[in-house]
């Protein structure tokens, strides 16, 4: 991961955490209507090139700034929502939104116990091909898990899942690198027993 990312991804998270843990202290309904306003916005963000140019924006002042999310967002979402964006526009890291919103997500699966899987496969999977992984890497992991998937037509045909750091390929390019490699590996292996008989 590239230094930049992994700043958005850290410094997002620490905000996120500091946003669940007061919503967690100010009573039972006041995380879900917060998780609630922190889709929205993702939702937002994704969909309105205006708003997330608005949120990457380094010329608009801070008053700006704050005035322009009052406009969007008062009474619309939790004040503490509110106050929790307010206060990355402050300290302008209003850039670091998305990640923030994707720290936040991620803190409410290890909350909840969830594992997200990355699956990429050539080709689109049926629904019940997905359930039945979805299934046997939940049995072996212990744990219940989100899957998210991926196209990618190179792979040739067969999948591969990563599961945090840890990757498991079972493309067939990768299987093909591997009988090649093998095929290599004898061939030299071969050539250098011939050197020394003859």
């Amino acid at each position: 991961m590239a230094d930049n990312e992994f700043q958005i991804e850290s410094i997002g998270s620490v905000y996120a955490q500091a946003l669940i843990n007061e919503a967690q202290k100010q009573g039972e309904g006041t995380l879900p209507e917060v998780t609630e306003d922190i889709r929205g916005i993702a939702t937002l963000l994704k969909t309105n090139p205006l708003f997330a140019s608005f949120t990457a924006a380094l010329t608009i002042g801070e008053e700006e700034r704050l005035a322009t999310l009052d406009k969007i967002f008062q009474n619309r979402i939790h004040p503490l929502t509110l106050n929790t964006l307010k206060a990355l526009s402050r300290r302008d890291r209003l850039m670091f939104l998305r990640g923030f919103l994707e720290g936040f997500e991620d803190i409410l699966k290890k909350m909840s116990g969830l594992i997200d899987v990355q699956l990429t496969s050539s080709f689109e999977l049926p629904p019940e091909s997905l359930t039945r992984i979805q299934q046997v890497v939940s049995q072996n992991l212990g744990q219940q898990t989100v899957i998210h998937t991926t196209i990618n037509p190179s792979l040739i045909g067969g999948m591969t899942l990563r599961i945090g750091d840890t990757l498991i390929d079972g493309s067939v390019v990768t299987q093909l690198a591997k009988i090649e490699d093998q095929l290599k590996t004898h061939a030299i292996g071969k050539l250098n027993l011939e050197s020394v008989t003859t």
